[in-house]
Parts: C-alpha cells; structure tokens; sequence
C-alpha cells in the first residue's frame, strides 16, 4: 500500500524539484496547482455522505496542504462531552476549517480503505493567488469556526462556495437551475440504507424541508455530487476562452465501500408487517387478559414500551421545532409518535382505576396518527413519511383496542380474582 501511496501523492505534488528552475521567475500563481480532492464513504454514521478537501500544490516550494472544512471535537471527558451533545442538540454544533498536510491526509483515507478521486481545477494564476489566499485567511483562530448545519453549511457547502467565489459565481450560475429529480430525503436514504437504525432515525427527524425538489447547486451538500456538477460548469481561462473548470481527474484510491446510486427498496411493507405483528401481539394479550392476570400485565408492558419509545420520540421532535435545526421543523410525524403517548405509561396499568382518561389519551394518539393519514389527501401534507405511519398506525391501533377491553375485562376478572 505504501508504494501506491507515494504514486497518489506524486501525482498531486507534480515531481515538483523537476519544474523548480523553470518556474523560478514566473509569477507565483503560475506556480500553483489546486485540486478537489473528493473522498468516498466510510463506515462510521458520520462517514455516510463521504469528504472533501481543496489542496492547493506550489509546485516551486513543494507544499501542498489540504484545506478541509469537516473539523470537530466531541471533548475529552464527560463535560466536554455533554457540552458537545447539547450544542448538538441545540443545532448549535461549530465545526471548524483546517489545513494539514496532503501525504498525511491521503494517507489517513488510504489507511481507511475509502475511495480518493482528485480533480485539478482549470483557474488562471490571479484566481489560484485570490483563492491561495482566502484559504489561509479562512485557516486562523479567528476565522476558522462556522455554525454547521448537516445540509446547507457542511465540508462540502463550504468548498464548493469557495471555488464559486474564486470564479465570480460561475458555479451557482451553472447549477442553480438544473433540477436533478432529487430530495434531501433521498440522498439520506440512499447514503444511510446498509445502517438501519440511522436510516430510521434520519427518516423519522427529518420534516418537510428535505422533501423539497433539490438543484444540482443545493445537492452539492454531497461531496461525490459537488465532484459529478463540478464537470458541467465552464470558467474564461487566462485568454478569455471558456473551458471546463475541472481539467484532469485521477483515481488515487477506489475504497472498499460501495456506494448505492439509487435509494433501496421502500421499507414500508416491512414496517407495516412488523406494526400488524406487535399491534396484533397486543390484541391478543387484552383478549387474553379477560382471564389471565399474567397476559394482562403482558399488555400493560408492551403497550407502556411503546407508548415510552413514541412518546420519546414525540418529545425530541417538538424540541427540535424549536432548535436550530431547520430540517427537522413541520415535521408530520409528530402526528405518529406524539409526547401525549407519555401519558399512558402511567395510565395503561392505571386503567381500571382511571377507564376514562385512559381511553380518551389514546384515542386522542390514535385519532392524531389517523389525521396524518387522511391529511395527505390534501395539498399541504405531502411529508413523504409512510415508513413511519406504516409502523405506528396499527401499533396505536392495538394500544387502543387493549385499553378499550379493559372495564370489561375487569368485571369478569373480578370474580375469579
């Protein structure tokens, strides 16, 4: 693997003593070569959507460092590390630029066995200066932090926005208009489909804001989709002539995770089957419990389980609301899962001493999933979610069925208990 590394890494320092003497007394944009150096997918959650980086070569002096904006800390010790969750929490998480050098990053993503593609970038040696520049301007204390948000300021946003800036808006012209017949949405379930509990979870936080249609300038969120774009846009060179901004790509690595072009097969037959079996497993245990005390209190733990995990989950998406986290506003789902579930794990073994609050909470949770259902006959519901009420609808159906059994299950338990 070394050997390969030093090829990859030749590549991107251009044999620089060779051409020192050549260019010893051309000006010093002529000396520079910049690239966007795109990663491919890992497999922490984090490493989903894959990375990026601008390397700027001088090929005189034979420094090369990388510019990259995806720096974070979660702390060392449990406070920093609760402080991190907050700010998380909050959507209030700062990331941070920094620049280091291109062997030791190649060689990190080499190390990790995830794909490496460099792309030079056709720029004319006073934009190779002005953007040399605003990146070691950017690469301080006082300018390197930024408030990140996962779709619209990330590692690759912020790259991208730089090369735009340094080609006077060239790139925006270019992509803002081309649809790509895509959504936020999408690109998450097609990156997080091989982790399903990231691909649920994602699903479910996520509202309205990421069903919307998405340009070829917004899905550049992605770094493989900024690299893909990047190809269509064309700059004046230093003549004035148009030409590709991208000139000569190089496979430097190709990784050993693959990537899905496509999202995989809805999930929703799979989660509706799995809600059909628990909401159907609590019917039966409330039809039970006319006679066994044993299957009763079966019921009451399942239907508390759920109502918890619901609940909860309701509870984290009406936080978020009122979060910094854009993406997760107007979200329909909490018309699945709605923090008045909380209510019954205390009312669901309550219940015959308390039939009637019981049966009004969950029919109110039951009634709110049902109007979630129904409101997608209308223009403003169109949250694409069916994974979501697939599962809960008959779980909620089943709570409700349970609870509604219940006085009468309780007379004739009365005189065999």
């Amino acid at each position: 693997m070394k050997w390969f590394r030093s090829l990859a890494i030749a590549w991107l320092l251009t044999a620089a003593p060779a051409i020192a003497h050549a260019q010893a007394a051309a000006p010093r944009g002529d000396q520079l070569r910049v690239f966007l150096v795109t990663f491919g997918p890992g497999s922490d959650p984090w490493e989903k959507f894959g990375h990026n980086a601008i390397v700027i070569t001088d090929t005189v002096t034979g420094r090369s460092p990388a510019y990259n904006w995806g720096i974070f800390d979660f702390g060392e010790g449990w406070s920093r590390f609760l402080s991190f969750s907050w700010h998380f929490l909050q959507g209030r998480l700062w990331y941070a630029m920094e620049s280091e050098p291109v062997d030791d990053m190649v060689d990190q993503y080499i190390h990790d066995h995830r794909s490496i593609l460099a792309q030079e970038l056709n720029l004319t040696a006073a934009e190779k200066l002005d953007l040399q520049a605003r990146l070691i301007a950017n690469d301080t204390d006082a300018n390197r932090h930024y408030l990140y948000d996962y779709f619209v300021k990330n590692c690759s946003t912020m790259a991208r926005d730089a090369i735009d800036q340094t080609v006077d808006g060239r790139v925006h012209a270019a992509l803002d208009h081309v649809p790509t017949g895509t959504t936020y949405r999408w690109h998450d379930r097609r990156t997080t489909a091989d982790t399903l509990w990231l691909y649920l979870f994602l699903d479910y936080a996520l509202g309205h804001p990421v069903d919307r249609p998405l340009s070829a300038w917004q899905e550049c969120f992605l770094p493989g989709k900024l690299a893909e774009h990047l190809a269509i846009v064309q700059v004046p060179d230093a003549s004035g002539k148009l030409v590709p901004l991208v000139g000569e790509s190089k496979q430097l690595n190709t990784g050993i995770f693959s990537e899905r072009e496509v999202p995989p097969p809805s999930f929703v037959y799979w989660l509706f089957a799995g809600g059909v079996c628990v909401g159907g497993a609590m019917v039966s245990l409330a039809r039970l419990g006319v006679r066994s005390r044993l299957a009763r209190w079966a019921f009451n733990f399942v239907a508390a389980l759920w109502s918890l995990v619901a609940g909860a989950l309701g509870a984290v998406i009406t936080f978020a609301w009122f979060t910094n986290h854009a993406a997760a506003k107007w979200n329909e789902n909490l018309l699945q899962c709605n923090p008045l579930s909380l209510l019954l794990i205390v009312l669901i073994p309550a219940a015959w001493y308390w039939p009637r609050a019981a049966k009004t909470v969950a029919f109110t949770v039951l009634g709110l999933c049902v109007f979630g259902v129904v409101a997608k006959l209308t223009p403003w519901f169109w949250q694409s979610n069916g994974p979501i009420i697939a599962i809960a609808l008959p779980i909620h159906a089943g709570v409700v069925f349970g609870i509604a059994k219940r006085p009468r299950c309780r007379v004739q338990i009365g005189a065999s208990d």
